[in-house]
């Protein structure tokens, strides 16, 4: 994960408060990305879906607010972490490109690069 930064980068994930959810934030945040507390700034809205996320009123209520908010448009990611059923929290999830992480963090973030229009190149390792 040392090759892949953040830097610059707003991240709001919601669903990490704890558990799983807060090690992708951590992990996030350890990459150089600011971990925005303020919805009102972040780049991206990224959702991270677990069994417990998808039950949480608070991770509905800010997906709602992504939702409603025009500059998100194109930039909520769901991000599948646990098997569950994203539908729990939302039928609109399903319209949206989801990033994979459970088979691993490093995978999970070069998707997310890609979808950021961020290049890497695998062989400068």
């Amino acid at each position: 994960m040392d090759e892949l930064r953040f830097d610059g980068r707003t991240v709001v994930v919601t669903g990490g408060c704890r558990g799983v959810g807060r090690g992708i934030a951590q992990r996030f945040a350890d990459a150089g990305a600011q971990i925005g507390k303020a919805l009102a700034r972040c780049d991206w809205f990224l959702v991270v879906l677990s069994p417990s996320s998808v039950k949480s009123q608070w991770v509905k209520r800010e997906l709602l607010y992504a939702l409603n908010d025009g500059r998100y448009q194109g930039r909520i990611i769901p991000v599948s972490f646990k098997r569950c059923n994203h539908l729990n929290l939302s039928w609109t999830l399903g319209g949206l490109q989801f990033v994979d992480f459970m088979n691993g963090f490093d995978e999970g973030c070069l998707s997310l690069l890609r979808i950021w229009g961020i290049g890497y190149d695998e062989g400068s390792n």
